[in-house]
């Protein structure tokens, strides 16, 4: 499972080297708490790294195994991010994608666990889709033909 999670917004009161301090904190968390092995990281392909997260300013990428006992450490981590930093989740903007093999009955206890929509894509970031299938030729033509369009305005000197 992965979770695109949206932080709510104040940038009249951001500090941002508060953020990068309390992201640290998390990802500290988060290591601490896969080091102990409650928390399975996933690998996007067989020979793959393991991934457990993705920190950005606004945004948090967190993936998981889907099942209940990684849900509620998920839970825990992102409560204790709140403790430290004060951010809020939004829910209405957080979303819950599931891989194709996670039975519905555990999609809907896991996505009602959290409060967060369940969605079957999680959309584009900063432009580049976060992809849940298989990558072929066609899946990145777009950043080809944005560079092709690019060079080809260029003049030849």
């Amino acid at each position: 499972m992965a979770l695109k999670i949206d932080l709510e917004k104040a940038f009249d009161q951001v500090r941002w080297d508060f953020i990068d301090a309390s992201l640290q904190v998390a990802g500290h968390s988060i290591c601490n708490t896969i080091n102990a092995r409650n928390w399975t990281p996933i690998r996007l392909s067989r020979n793959g790294p393991l991934l457990s997260h993705f920190f950005f300013t606004d945004n948090l990428i967190l993936f998981g195994h889907a099942d209940e006992n990684q849900a509620r450490v998920i839970r825990n981590i992102l409560d204790k991010f709140y403790d430290y930093s004060r951010h809020r989740i939004n829910s209405q903007k957080t979303n819950i994608f599931f891989s194709n093999g996670v039975d519905d009955n555990l999609r809907e206890r896991i996505s009602n666990f959290f409060g967060f929509q369940k969605v079957t894509n999680l959309g584009v970031y900063w432009g580049v889709p976060l992809l849940h299938d298989k990558v072929n030729n066609n899946t990145l033509s777009f950043v080809v033909d944005r560079v092709r369009n690019k060079l080809s305005s260029w003049d030849a000197h």
